[in-house]
């Protein structure tokens, strides 16, 4: 039965399940949620947050910044930002939620692993002396303007 319980996390519908991040849902209004938050502009469009005083601790690993991405007005996205000694530590948390990588690659010095659900997206990369996660919205980034071209998901 223990075992049972453990295998039961480990698929990549529980992305789609959970859409979203911590508390906050894709899809609901992000200026009134995040309202005391740091604002700065994203690369094309929409706007990336930051909490005062997040909690940085994701899954029992330190990361260094959580920044939450809007399209017009709606959360679609959080990048996550850590270490290089985070990066097993948020890897195998990962695989224990959502099973092993549907996809991963290496182009430049730059190691990708991708899980991808209907509507969820989340790719954790290596890069340098950092690592990064980003969990977008499929459905919203459809949506946005230019289908987010030069967003944060396309720059990824």
């Amino acid at each position: 039965m223990l075992a049972l319980n453990f295998l039961q996390g480990q698929t990549i519908e529980e992305l789609d399940k959970r859409y979203g991040f911590r508390e906050l849902k894709f899809g609901m209004n992000i200026d009134t949620l995040l309202a005391n938050s740091i604002i700065r502009q994203s690369k094309k469009n929409g706007k990336l947050y930051e909490r005062h005083a997040e909690d940085l601790m994701v899954d029992g690993c330190l990361v260094e910044s959580i920044e939450y991405e809007s399209c017009k007005n709606l959360f679609c996205g959080v990048l996550i930002t850590a270490s290089l000694d985070m990066f097993f530590c948020l890897k195998n948390r990962i695989e224990s939620r959502y099973g092993f990588p549907v996809f991963k690659n290496y182009d430049k010095g730059v190691w990708r692993y991708w899980w991808i659900g209907e509507d969820v997206g989340l790719c954790l990369r290596l890069e340098n002396k950092n690592c990064y996660i980003q969990i977008w919205s499929k459905k919203i980034y459809k949506q946005g303007p230019e289908n987010q071209q030069g967003g944060v998901v396309r720059d990824f």
